[in-house]
């Protein structure tokens, strides 16, 4: 008996290890999944103002919600957001043609966090590539998004959106 309580004990004990704090995952994908539908506004990097859209789109029977980032322009990117058991996930492929896994590690009232975990199409964790997103929003028509690139092993400077949806 005092085996099965150890065994189950122990059970409980690792399946909880290495859930983020702080994050249900069902209930934050389902909040992504509101953004859906067409947004505008501006990116700020390096201390120019780009005018930017974004799209969002819910796939494959609603288990992704497809972002497309600078739609129909030279640096289209994609990010696909989706469970992942207790995590909600993104990969982001790059117009620079790597592929990196962000994991949600937080949600703090409106904002959602969400830091590197591993990357496909990069020869060494020094290349360049997103490290970190926070998206927070703001209202239900209003956004910001806080991109951060490493490079070298080391932050560069991060690009901000502000985003109004499109009615």
């Amino acid at each position: 008996m005092k085996r099965y309580l150890f065994c189950f004990v122990l059970l409980v004990g690792c399946s909880t290890m290495n859930r983020p704090k702080g994050v249900a995952a069902p209930q934050a994908f389902d909040e992504m999944k509101t953004l859906v539908g067409k947004w505008e506004g501006t990116e700020i990097h390096e201390g120019k103002e780009i005018p930017i859209t974004i799209t969002y789109d819910v796939r494959s029977n609603g288990s992704i919600l497809v972002e497309n980032l600078f739609p129909g322009s030279e640096k289209e990117m994609i990010s696909v957001y989706h469970r992942n058991g207790d995590k909600v996930e993104m990969t982001h492929y790059c117009s620079i043609g790597n592929q990196p896994n962000l994991v949600m590690t937080k949600v703090d009232g409106p904002t959602k966090y969400f830091e590197f975990a591993g990357a496909s199409n990069m020869k060494s964790p020094d290349e360049m590539h997103i490290h970190s997103l926070e998206l927070t929003r703001v209202d239900e028509d209003t956004m910001t998004q806080h991109w951060t690139a490493y490079q070298g092993g080391k932050p560069m400077p991060s690009t901000q959106f502000t985003l109004k949806r499109v009615k």
